[in-house]
């Protein structure tokens, strides 16, 4: 009965946490904010978009947002981590990424150009964390009055105001901020070992050939670069403290600056790059500077080479980047075709550290001792022949020895038959049957009496050879 009981209790306690709820895996989430969600016709309104990684660390975030062209001009954005904004009229795509938030967002400024109810959405998203992991692809949307343009005011009659000095032509209109100067926008910024000033407009400044501008985000602030479309890249520009000497630089990213350089020879125009890691240079060509024409350029020098250097350089009529030779003798450049590269490469290629593998040493006999050395061969052949020679002379001996002792012996037998063969030639020829039965027996023992024993043998081969 206990037992019956206790599987009651059991099948209770089970069905009872089979009820209860399960921890769901979070999930990421957008959203969006508008700075007022009234504006009239001519004003600019901020909306933000955010997105939430549900308690994981976002790596990077991938949205397209939507709104009504027909209502709105967007005019530039900002936002966390290293944001970027493309696209066209209507829509826009927002990437950004982090290293150490669950949170990002990214707020871009719209200019209000006519009546109406304007919406703005996240039509898609994909929200990644530091595992590779799509932790969402949330939408959300957020809508906006635009109300007509409201009349100005009557501007104040002056004349009569006593308090208004009609000759004071300095007077400013007390709400109507100055704008500041390029120079107290701009960002300060390390550049290698330099500090310089990063400005935000390049409404002032003459753009390099083939360039536009485009909005990009630099530490959350945006600011305008120069794009150059056919060689796919962004330029920002720099200035000292006071303003002075700017200069382009071509920018990969995060902090990644390089100098926009540019050289015109021999009716060619040409870029200098930075090279990615597959660029190498001939052994002793270290990175330093070359003065050509008016320009620094990054270079690669040898002490032991004073006539030439090499660049890293684009045509920008081929658009095709490599390795250039720069003549300094007669200030000619002249690309470095790939067959040439790999010629200048073959004879100093690093040889990859491959550990070598030892094998085991395995010991030799004496006899490949003995086949490996010359003269120890000869000298061993030698003996060995000296050996087979004395060896044949000593049984060519023997065998003579024993001949002259079977002779012998085969005599004296002879002489000792003699006598019983004339014995048996008196005796009378009526047993002929006895005669026959006892011949085989008599040569049987002739035949073992004329030949020695093994003893005997092993006797006259010692004495043989003491003789």
């Amino acid at each position: 009965m206990n037992k019956k009981w206790k599987g009651l209790a059991l099948l209770a306690v089970l069905v009872l946490v089979g009820m209860l709820p399960l921890p769901a895996m979070a999930a990421g989430s957008a959203g969006v904010s508008l700075s007022a969600s009234t504006v009239t016709v001519g004003k600019t309104v901020k909306a933000t978009f955010s997105f939430n990684g549900g308690g994981s660390y976002i790596a990077g975030v991938k949205a397209y947002v939507s709104y009504d062209s027909s209502l709105l001009k967007y005019s530039g954005a900002s936002g966390d981590g290293d944001a970027n904004v493309a696209g066209g009229k209507g829509t826009l795509v927002l990437e950004t990424s982090s290293t150490s938030k669950t949170t990002l967002s990214i707020t871009l400024t719209f200019t209000a150009t006519a009546v109406g109810s304007a919406k703005f959405s996240i039509t898609g998203s994909d929200i990644v964390d530091w595992d590779g992991n799509t932790v969402g692809g949330p939408t959300a949307s957020k809508s906006l009055t635009i109300k007509e343009k409201e009349a100005p005011a009557p501007a104040p009659d002056t004349k009569n105001d006593p308090k208004t000095d009609p000759k004071d032509n300095t007077s400013a209109d007390p709400q109507q901020p100055e704008t500041p100067t390029d120079m107290e926008t701009a960002l300060e910024t390390k550049v290698g070992e330099d500090t310089l000033y990063l400005w935000r407009s390049l409404q002032n400044v003459t753009l390099p050939e083939e360039c536009t501008t485009r909005t990009v985000i630099y530490n959350g602030e945006e600011l305008q670069a120069a794009y150059r479309e056919s060689l796919d890249l962004t330029m920002v520009y720099f200035t000292n403290a006071e303003g002075a000497n700017g200069q382009f630089y071509v920018y990969e990213g995060y902090e990644a600056f390089y100098p926009y350089q540019s050289l015109s020879l021999g009716g060619n125009t040409y870029l200098i790059l930075k090279p990615n890691a597959d660029v190498r240079f001939p052994k002793g060509y270290e990175q330093g500077e070359q003065v050509i024409g008016e320009e620094k350029v990054a270079a690669w020098r040898s002490a032991e080479d004073a006539d030439f250097c090499y660049l890293y350089a684009i045509n920008t009529a081929t658009q095709k980047a490599g390795v250039y030779q720069f003549d300094l003798q007669e200030n000619t450049l002249q690309r470095v075709n790939e067959a040439m590269y790999e010629l200048l490469l073959a004879s100093e290629e690093p040889k990859p550290d491959v550990p070598t593998i030892a094998e085991p040493e395995v010991e030799k006999t004496v006899f490949e001792r003995i086949l490996e050395d010359d003269a120890v061969l000869m000298v061993m052949l030698g003996v060995l022949g000296g050996s087979l020679l004395l060896v044949a002379g000593m049984a060519s001996a023997m065998l003579i020895s024993r001949r002259k002792r079977r002779a012998q012996a085969a005599s004296a037998s002879e002489a000792d038959a003699q006598p019983a063969e004339t014995t048996n030639a008196q005796a009378p020829m009526t047993q002929p049957e006895a005669n026959l039965e006892e011949a085989p027996a008599q040569a049987e023992q002739s035949a073992r009496e004329e030949s020695p024993s093994p003893e005997e043998a092993s006797q006259t081969a010692e004495e043989d050879k003491a003789e």
